[in-house]
């Protein structure tokens, strides 16, 4: 996301991510930035000489840019509760989440986002953590479909 905001905004001036999980242990993989390449590594749609984003560390690894890891934060956060400290937020991804935890689980998730998301911000979901078993729309948010694409924003009152 912080590669997408700078993209956006390349001075990085108002750029601030959150990243957040029930697992300390991905949290600190997340905060260290530091990546194994190649076949079978998360980067492998990714040539580490090309992306300016990403700086060579060591023989089959790669380490994301201080610029871009600058804005970006991480907290230990349950999505069942009520949202981290720093929102409303613009904009919320939560992809492939949803679709492990119960309906009721769900439910209770997109409730939890759909608080923590400013007026007018933007819920991205994977394709597997809505509807049928949850609806971001039984929550308040409006289903709008861009590009092919499905994402579900809050009104502005």
């Amino acid at each position: 996301l912080s590669v997408i905001a700078r993209r956006l905004r390349p001075d990085g001036r108002g750029i601030a991510v959150l990243g957040t999980d029930i697992a300390a242990a991905a949290l600190e993989t997340a905060r260290a930035a530091r990546y194994r390449t190649g076949p079978m590594s998360p980067l492998r749609g990714v040539a580490v000489e090309t992306a300016p984003w990403l700086r060579p560390d060591g023989p089959g690894h790669a380490r994301v840019a201080e610029e871009v890891r600058a804005p970006v934060r991480f907290l230990l956060h349950n999505l069942l509760e009520p949202g981290p400290g720093g929102g409303p937020f613009t904009a919320i991804c939560c992809r492939n989440v949803l679709l492990y935890m119960t309906p009721a689980a769900r439910r209770r998730a997109l409730a939890v986002l759909a608080e923590a998301l400013a007026p007018g911000g933007w819920l991205l979901l994977g394709s597997g953590d809505h509807a049928p078993v949850a609806n971001p729309v039984d929550v308040g948010l409006a289903a709008v479909e861009i590009e092919g694409y499905l994402l579900f924003r809050k009104p502005a009152p």
